[in-house]
């Protein structure tokens, strides 16, 4: 006989912990916020295998690496995403493994990695695109805040690691994220590709 299914109070039910399932024991306590945890944990089941966008990485590739290092981990050749700059060692590359991504290549690392627009990237902080800003900001209150470039209205966010030489960025516009990307300090923190 299973134990976990002699009791239907176990401490431990179809794969969950007792205590995530609190209030979700009977019809009538199964509410919406239960609903919305099974579906929260299904979908990291699901999408386990997708890469996640941290400040210090993004699926086998870890920001500072040979470009070299990467495409053999990748076993593929990097794409250019734009013509290149004569005389610049610097250009943004994608993988067809990661075409949601476009990684930014100096000297022949690869320093930071950008979420394509139109392209869903899961990234450590749980930060989508749209977004509100005042929600992000509520959530991270220790959050670096700057004043946008090009934007006066518009804010970047930088969460930097604890050693300060990594760090994820997102660009808010008229109360929304509008921009993602992650990588090595200072490449993380330009606002034109290179510059």
């Amino acid at each position: 006989m299973n134990p976990h299914n002699a009791n239907p109070r176990s401490s431990f039910r179809h794969g969950l912990p007792e205590s995530r399932l609190q209030g979700c024991h009977s019809r009538a306590a199964f509410s919406a916020k239960c609903a919305a945890f099974v579906v929260c944990v299904y979908s990291q089941f699901v999408n386990a295998a997708e890469p996640v966008l941290s400040a210090t990485a993004y699926g086998k590739i870890t920001f500072g690496m040979n470009l070299s290092r990467a495409e053999k981990l990748l076993s593929e050749k990097a794409h250019l995403a734009y013509p290149a700059i004569e005389g610049v060692d610097c250009h943004f590359v994608y993988f067809d493994a990661y075409r949601g991504m476009e990684f930014l290549v100096e000297d022949a690392k690869i320093t930071r990695g950008d979420v394509k627009f139109g392209s869903d990237i899961p990234n450590a902080l749980h930060v989508k695109r749209e977004d509100a800003f005042d929600a992000v900001r509520k959530r991270y209150p220790t959050v670096k805040i700057e004043q946008h470039q090009y934007d006066p209205a518009g804010h970047y966010l930088i969460f930097k690691t604890a050693d300060r030489k990594n760090a994820i960025v997102l660009e808010e516009s008229k109360g929304k994220i509008e921009d993602i990307r992650a990588g090595t300090e200072p490449a993380v923190e330009y606002v034109e590709g290179c510059l």
